[in-house]
């Protein structure tokens, strides 16, 4: 085998979110210390993207690599997101 990666583990047990995790590093959105604002405002700021980062690290927990991986074309309907018809 040439380059690539190798799972150890299921893909039914692997989340979206420990695959981006493990290239990226954690996931999080913050706001640079030096974005020059008030306190007040930018602690508002910072519990805003708070809550949007667990939402978005929910949501990508919940989507299985099993989910992306297309086994046969009847999949796809079950894929997420087909119900939007994307």
């Amino acid at each position: 085998m040439e380059g690539g990666y190798t799972l150890e583990r299921p893909p039914e047990e692997i989340s979206l979110l420990e695959v981006i995790e493990a290239i990226e590093g954690p996931l999080a959105a913050q706001v640079p210390d030096n974005a020059g604002m008030a306190e007040e405002p930018r602690e508002r700021i910072v519990c805003a993207l708070a809550g949007v980062n667990d939402s978005i690290r929910r949501e990508l927990a919940e989507v299985r690599l099993s989910d992306l991986i297309e086994s046969d074309s009847s999949d796809a309907s079950r894929a997420p997101g087909a119900e939007l018809g994307s």
